[in-house]
């Protein structure tokens, strides 16, 4: 289940315009109806990136509110033109500084109320480092971290859940290539 940017998440997400890009940045946005129906509201849409390596998942410090200096996976908005899984690999990079294969996609997680600021629905991959996985904070991190997964501090969003479905095995779809 590999997307294109073009492919039509916005379809798939009941976003009825797929082609006009939705800045997921301006909240006022959020509950914003369609450009083009204006029946349906955009729902912003975010990746994150869940990598385990030696029973330890890395975790990211956030700089910025929501939970400002809380711990999330690394993750982000999907830019216009971006698959999810583009995303999560960009995310990954950006915040941690490491590239990883995607493995398979842990979940869509779709809770309305998982993000304090705006109803996001967010794709999660296991992804697995392609290097020694030797992290370093950039972009949106204050710091960077490898916690255990069975001692985890305090987790922003709704990320100890879906952590749980990471210790769990939680495996939705399988990605080739």
């Amino acid at each position: 289940m590999t997307g294109s940017g073009n492919w039509g998440w916005g379809r798939l997400l009941g976003v009825h315009d797929p082609v006009t890009p939705f800045n997921a940045y301006n909240p006022a946005m959020a509950s914003a109806p369609c450009p083009v129906c204006g029946r349906f509201a955009n729902r912003p849409v975010t990746a994150d990136a869940a990598v385990v390596h030696a029973g330890r998942v890395l975790l990211v410090q956030r700089k910025h509110d929501p939970f400002r200096g809380a711990y999330a996976l690394p993750g982000g908005f999907v830019d216009p033109n971006e698959s999810p899984e583009e995303c999560a690999l960009r995310e990954l990079r950006e915040e941690c500084g490491l590239t990883g294969t995607i493995e398979h996609l842990v979940g869509v997680y779709a809770a309305a109320d998982r993000d304090p600021q705006r109803h996001t629905i967010t794709f999660v991959y296991r992804i697995r480092p392609d290097q020694r996985p030797t992290a370093t904070p950039g972009d949106d991190a204050a710091a960077v971290i490898w916690a255990p997964l069975e001692a985890l501090p305090p987790l922003a969003f709704d990320h100890a859940a879906i952590l749980a479905d990471v210790r769990a095995g939680v495996r939705l779809v399988s990605i080739s290539g």
